[in-house]
């Protein structure tokens, strides 16, 4: 098993991601709307937040990248641009706040 360093915890929902050592998301639980198989690829992860059934990180860079169910458009209707330091994922919504 790899050893990971913990840098953020987050428990809500049914499924649980946490920010390895090299700032990866690595997800784990229930997987029925790919809250955890569509968990996004990559490093350069600063924060993670989880819903009921999604999942949102913001990148070092401030860009956001969102998973998971998107039935009310809590990713897809995710803002594009950049500058965001904070995320919060809720049962059907998603927020953040903007630099």
């Amino acid at each position: 098993m790899k050893s990971i360093s913990l840098t953020g915890l987050l428990l809500a929902g049914f499924a649980t991601g946490i920010p390895a050592q090299h700032h990866a998301v690595v997800a784990w639980g229930g997987d029925q709307n790919g809250e955890v198989s569509t968990a996004p690829d990559g490093n350069g992860f600063a924060f993670i937040t989880s819903g009921d059934i999604h999942g949102f990180a913001i990148r070092f860079d401030g860009s956001l990248s969102g998973w998971g169910d998107d039935s009310f458009g809590q990713i897809s209707g995710a803002p594009q641009t950049g500058g965001f330091y904070h995320v919060a994922a809720g049962t059907a919504h998603s927020l953040a706040l903007r630099a």
